[in-house]
């Protein structure tokens, strides 16, 4: 796994990431019911696939076989972090008007939840204990 534009830890990342992804929207793809809608969304998935095939492929990057599962969960953890952080209550004002109270009840608890995912990447990544 090696590209001139990316360092090692970087390379190892994105590509952990990715593979997550890859594995994600296979089994998304794989859960879907038998209606008229899901064969468009089957095909949208595939190219998703395909494209994040050809980025790995454009930055010399492998997806490891079998990534360990360290790696999985920190990837895991990680893109459930950003996630969540798009979740605050100063970022929802793209869907609608925000409450003037929802900051003080929805960002500590997202907060509580995110220092879990930390932590959790820290235990899968050696640097925790507990």
């Amino acid at each position: 796994m090696s590209s001139s534009l990316l360092g090692e830890n970087q390379a190892r990342h994105l590509s952990s990431v990715l593979a997550l992804l890859l594995d994600e929207i296979s089994k998304l793809s794989g859960s879907l019911p038998h209606e008229p809608w899901a064969g468009p969304a089957r095909a949208q998935m595939q190219e998703i696939e395909s494209l994040v095939r050809d980025l790995l492929k454009k930055l010399d990057l492998r997806l490891p076989p079998g990534t360990r599962p360290r790696r999985r969960v920190q990837a895991y953890a990680n893109a459930w972090l950003a996630r969540l952080y798009d979740l605050r209550a100063k970022n929802l004002s793209g869907y609608g008007p925000v409450s003037e109270g929802l900051a003080a009840q929805l960002d500590p608890a997202l907060e509580q939840i995110a220092e879990r995912f930390e932590r959790l990447a820290r235990l899968a990544g050696g640097g925790e204990g507990r």
